[in-house]
């Protein structure tokens, strides 16, 4: 485990995990990844993702379609990649659903329940730790007003002016079923409400 950017590994039922990092110079990495993949439908049930701090585009995904059976029940899949990234920030993302992950095996674990996340490693002979900053925090630019890691049951205001009419970008993540949204967000006007 020489070189390790990143490691959410011993995932349990329930869980989205992430971390940041800052990659000062291209580099190539191998991500090692094991997971549960839905053998019906072909898509995965836990599994990790790399996306661009800053845009918040993916830039490499756990799919099923690469993955190699991991040991154990037929549902259990690794990837190992050897990928290059861009010098930038990064955010790594790893989810599980509700059963089935470390700790909670509904059925036959993997060969290395050690590992069930996601581990990014440094790779090649010009890689070195001096390249990367860990749990980097992004400095967002020209961010009006923002609301992260929003818990269970709260409900959050974020007060802003704007000095004249202005277009803006609004990115906003929730949870939503059939139609109705459940963690949304909204804008009003603090004067008409």
């Amino acid at each position: 485990d020489q070189n390790v950017i990143v490691e959410l590994t011993k995932v349990e039922n329930d869980e989205t995990r992430s971390a940041n990092f800052t990659l000062k110079a291209d580099v190539t990495v191998r991500v090692y990844a094991m997971g549960e993949k839905n053998n019906s439908r072909r898509q995965m049930a836990d599994f990790g993702w790399i996306s661009s701090a800053r845009t918040r585009e993916k830039g490499w995904t756990m799919d099923a379609d690469r993955t190699e059976h991991a040991g154990g029940a037929e549902k259990n899949c690794l990837i190992d990649e050897i990928i290059p990234l861009a010098k930038g920030s990064y955010t790594v993302f790893y989810q599980t659903d509700d059963s089935h992950a470390y700790n909670d095996w509904n059925s036959s674990p993997p060969f290395d329940p050690e590992h069930w996340g996601i581990t990014i490693y440094g790779e090649g002979p010009g890689f070195s730790m001096n390249l990367v900053e860990r749990n980097a925090t992004v400095a967002e630019t020209d961010v009006i007003a923002q609301i992260t890691r929003a818990g269970n049951s709260v409900n959050i205001a974020k007060p802003f002016t704007l000095d004249k009419s202005t277009r803006v970008r609004i990115y906003a993540i929730g949870e939503g079923q059939n139609r109705a949204m459940y963690d949304y967000g909204w804008i009003e006007d603090a004067r008409s409400g």
